[in-house]
């Protein structure tokens, strides 16, 4: 008798849609097999005649053979002699006919002999063991029925099942035994194969939490209630009161808070090893979904990367950073997050946004960080691929952070930007009170309690490419949702909730979409809290007399850091000039004259120099010959050529 893990979980697995469920295989329910039962049909000396009937009598069942000279129908045999040839027709007919196929097999002539007798008949045996399977001994003229060998059934533990219990890792405990605690012990019952299945998922899934990271220290943190080892304890039991064997302990396992899409936990369930694990650790994928490509942040944005070690413990894990200027130079900083080990199993979390990071801090004066890459190391060797991100320096208004617990289990960000709007929701009770003859006129007639106040948001997500925007659709359904609100330079995360029962989508008239959706802030204010410094702003059009002097509660910057240096120089004449120079468009594809066109048609300047002190030089050298030759013009007689004449 034992009991063995047919079919374990995955060694990750995520705890909705993950390969988490354990099958177990026991054999002990069976104490004894039983016998199967050996029948016999003994004919005596006398033929079998025409209407002859033999009845058959075993458990519930009941056939009746009739015998016929020519049998037709399937419960008829043949008459005869008993001798073999005859015995063998009646075989033919028996062991095909449904009522017996079913309960016997093996159907064979036997002759038994005592002293000078000899009794022929036909012997089969039982399908299965038992005595619901045996003849009813008897006899019936020159036919008798009884049984060689008595069926005996087979027999069972009572209440056999499968006892199974679950111990989970405490918080930031290590992987030893005494750091587990039982969770759950379940009863299992075997089926007639003999196994029993539990999703342990679904025990697990509940106890963990989300591991939400310190938003305003940057460090490298390791997850402690999102993620967590666990084993199986098993053996068999039976019996009322339940009656546990030995106990046989798993090695442990790891589950993960997190899920799987219905098409990708289809057939056995989501395997969460192979979509992290690369060919090598320096290939291994971060918790993030979407492409591992390129992503696009602005200067202040909050992002975060989560990576999971399914490989051996790492004594020092650091994270490497590097940056790209936007004249192509790069220089790598190695010490941004101090060093921490990584245990097998746990998950790590840090934080990768050019704030959290301080890369804005790092870029040399004169130039401006373009793109940046960070990079998960031990020692010298990449334990991660690199993560590349790009930064967006647009500057886009009415901008809304988001972060939630992404479907693999992982802290995601995300930003909206629009206009919104916002509505206060307003709870409270009233109730009457009686009123003395002497009441005070401010005590009023009825008394109001639990007052509070909610907000609800309507937003929208901002233009984006359709790819970009399916990146939305985890945060909708994802149930650990928060809104990045600043007050100064530190983060506050607010807890929300979505109120849309349904998301509506736009598109601009090209190629981009918008979502509109609303949320609401999971906590209500029964008082209110204001704590700025300073004066009041003044209101609209204030008009004082004299100078005042106030002091704001909030100094807003009026100069945006996102704007370069050299853009703040460019003066109205600039930008006119600048877009009269754009209006002209390509003037290669305009038809203007070129260089080229120009020197084919134009002497250039050079050359043309060249040529007119050439061309100088020879008209004064003409003029002196003609000055020479003036005088012998002035004396010559001109002399008319003789013509001669004609011939006729």
């Amino acid at each position: 008798m034992s009991v063995t893990l047919l079919t374990p979980p995955d060694l990750f697995a995520l705890t909705q849609g993950g390969r988490m469920e354990a099958t177990f295989s026991a054999d002990g329910r069976l104490i004894s097999t039983g016998t199967k039962a050996i029948n016999k049909i003994a004919f005596g000396g006398t033929p079998l005649v025409e209407g002859q009937h033999i009845v058959l009598r075993w458990g519930s069942q009941l056939v009746e053979l009739i015998v016929r000279t020519t049998p037709v129908e399937p419960y008829e045999i043949p008459a005869g002699d008993v001798s073999d040839a005859h015995l063998t027709a009646i075989i033919a007919i028996l062991k095909d006919y449904y009522p017996l196929r079913e309960a016997f097999t093996n159907f064979r002539i036997h002759v038994d002999t005592e002293g000078f007798l000899r009794f022929r008949g036909i012997r089969f045996d039982a399908r299965q063991p038992g005595t619901a399977y045996m003849l009813v001994a008897g006899q019936q003229g020159n036919v008798l029925t009884l049984q060689p060998l008595a069926g005996v059934n087979p027999t069972y533990r009572d209440l056999y099942s499968v006892y199974v219990e679950v111990w989970m890792q405490t918080p930031g405990g290590s992987t030893n035994p005494d750091d587990f605690v039982r969770v759950t012990e379940q009863r299992l019952d075997v089926d007639a194969a003999g196994l029993a299945s539990i999703d342990v998922g679904e025990v697990l899934h509940p106890l963990l939490d989300v591991d939400w990271p310190t938003w305003n220290v940057p460090a490298l943190e390791r997850s402690k209630n999102s993620g967590r080892a666990y084993f199986l304890a098993f053996s068999e039991a039976w019996g009322n009161p339940m009656r546990p064997g030995c106990m046989q302990r798993t090695e442990p396992f790891w589950a993960y808070l997190g899920g799987a899409d219905y098409r990708r936990r289809a057939d056995g369930g989501f395997s969460l090893t192979g979509r992290l694990v690369g060919a090598t650790a320096g290939a291994d994928r971060a918790l993030r979904l979407g492409t591992d490509g390129a992503r696009y942040l602005a200067p202040d944005a909050t992002e975060y990367l989560t990576f999971l070690n399914t490989r051996v413990f790492l004594a020092s894990v650091r994270l490497d950073c590097t940056l790209t200027f936007d004249d192509n130079s790069t220089a790598t900083f190695t010490n941004l997050l101090a060093p921490s080990a990584w245990a097998r199993g746990e998950k790590l979390t840090l934080p990768v946004g050019p704030l959290q990071l301080g890369l804005l801090a790092k870029v040399p004066a004169g130039r401006y960080l373009r793109e940046y890459s960070v990079r998960l190391y031990s020692g010298s060797s990449p334990i991660s691929q690199a993560y590349r991100y790009v930064l967006d320096y647009a500057r886009r208004p009415w901008s809304r952070p988001f972060a939630y617990l992404n479907s693999l289990g992982a802290v995601a960000t995300l930003t909206g930007w629009g206009k919104g709007a916002s509505e206060w929701n307003r709870f409270g009770e009233l109730a009457e009170r009686a009123l003395p003859a002497d009441y005070a006129l401010q005590e009023g007639e009825y008394s109001e309690y639990d007052v509070a106040l909610q907000q609800s948001v309507e937003v929208v997500t901002g233009f984006r490419t359709k790819a970009d925007l399916r990146g939305w659709f985890d945060f909708y359904r994802s149930p650990h949702k928060l809104r990045l609100a600043r007050q100064g330079a530190a983060l506050l995360p607010l807890p929300i909730a979505l109120a849309s029962k349904s998301i509506k989508e736009a598109k601009d008239g090209e190629t981009l979409y918008a979502h509109a959706f609303s949320y609401v802030y999971r906590y209500r204010e029964s008082y209110w809290g204001d704590d700025e410094p300073g004066d009041a702003p003044p209101p609209p059009g204030f008009q004082p007399v004299g100078a005042v002097s106030i002091s704001l509660p909030q100094v807003i910057n009026s100069v945006d850091a996102t704007v370069p240096a050299v853009a703040r120089q460019l003066t109205a004449a600039d930008l006119t000039t600048m877009k009269q120079v754009a209006a002209f468009g390509n003037h290669a594809t305009q038809g203007y004259l070129n260089q080229q066109l120009g020197d084919q048609l134009y002497v250039p300047k050079a050359q043309a120099t060249q040529q007119q002190s050439e061309t100088g030089t020879r008209l004064s050298a003409l003029a002196q010959q003609l000055a020479r030759l003036q005088p012998i013009r002035a004396r010559a007689t001109y002399v008319a050529p003789t013509v001669p004449p004609t011939n006729a």
